[in-house]
């Protein structure tokens, strides 16, 4: 009935809301700030490293070196780890709240909303009742066999 605090979800299962977990890179300061895309962006693709809208730029190297660079995704909640460092998020505080993205920065694609086959996009009960829905005919189907 309810969807909480960690534990089961999809791939390898919710974040907790509260405690350390170097898989969730939610930060309570970012937070605070809106989120303001519409559409899917890559930072690696913006024409310098300055931040752009709120975002805050991690780089992973020695002072003015960018070998590994990426940003901490304001306005947003991280839920859960896909796998690679590849995470999805919910939207709390902007124009988008409540839809799920992905974080594909790990694979160099930026953030991408969550869409369903009929092109809507996502938001957080109709994601996580989709990877139910998947897990039962999966299993549904074993039975079958």
């Amino acid at each position: 009935m309810q969807v909480g605090n960690g534990g089961v979800g999809p791939f390898y299962g919710l974040f907790q809301l509260a405690g350390f977990d170097m898989e969730n890179p939610t930060d309570l300061d970012q937070i605070k700030k809106p989120f303001r895309w519409t559409d899917a962006t890559n930072p690696a693709q913006w024409q310098s490293s300055e931040p752009e809208d709120g975002a805050l730029i991690m780089t992973d190297g020695e002072e003015g070196e960018r070998y590994l660079e990426w940003w901490i995704v304001p306005g947003v909640l991280y839920i859960c780890n896909y796998g690679c460092a590849i995470r999805f998020f919910m939207v709390v505080n902007g124009p988008q709240a409540g839809e799920v993205w992905i974080d594909r920065q790990a694979d160099g694609k930026g953030i991408i909303p969550v869409r369903g086959e009929d092109g809507s996009r996502l938001h957080y009960l109709q994601w996580y009742e989709r990877w139910l829905d998947e897990g039962i005919s999966k299993l549904s189907k074993e039975k079958a066999q």
